[in-house]
């Protein structure tokens, strides 16, 4: 069935386009307010706050240019002493 133009003016255009003009509105307010809970939930403009450091500084990790505290024993032996003991 098609719509002829006389049917189209006995309908009239303007209502038309107001039905038109609010499904756009409401479609661009839901949207806005699904982008919106999505942002609240995900915590996005939301006060941003630091964590606070470590009471205890962690131990340092080894690096490659770590021998061992024996062999800092041949060539140290009193640092290594004193070390030993502590």
């Amino acid at each position: 069935m098609r719509t002829g133009i006389r049917e189209i003016r006995a309908i009239g255009v303007r209502p038309l386009l107001r039905r038109g003009t609010a499904l756009l509105l409401v479609a661009a307010a839901l949207l806005l307010t699904s982008t919106w809970l999505t942002a609240g939930r995900a915590g996005i403009g939301a006060a941003q706050t630091t964590a606070a450091p470590p009471a205890v500084p962690a131990a340092a990790a080894p690096t490659r240019d770590y021998v061992g505290s024996q062999a800092c024993q041949a060539c140290h032996p009193d640092a290594y002493s004193r070390w030993k003991a502590s």
